[in-house]
């Protein structure tokens, strides 16, 4: 896992990764406890509560080869 790289690389070229606005909420009971629900469109819902859930920026996608190029160029410093 590159989870920690890919924060820094994010802030470095934002360009890298595809991101989308919606309200987020993290599942804690249950057998999905730990996953993370993102509501693009909550006017989709009936009011449940996601509507109160403020706008959150969110990373759905990101280009794997410019990303591990970047990183193999920041090593080689």
């Amino acid at each position: 896992p590159v989870h920690d790289s890919s924060a820094i690389a994010w802030l470095l070229a934002p360009q890298y990764f595809r991101t989308v606005q919606g309200a987020l909420r993290v599942v804690t009971e249950g057998v999905a406890r730990g996953q993370t629900l993102l509501v693009t469109n909550a006017d989709d819902y009936p009011d449940n509560g996601w509507q109160s859930q403020p706008l959150q920026c969110a990373c759905v996608g990101a280009d794997a080869e410019k990303l591990l190029d970047l990183f193999a160029r920041t090593l080689k410093r």
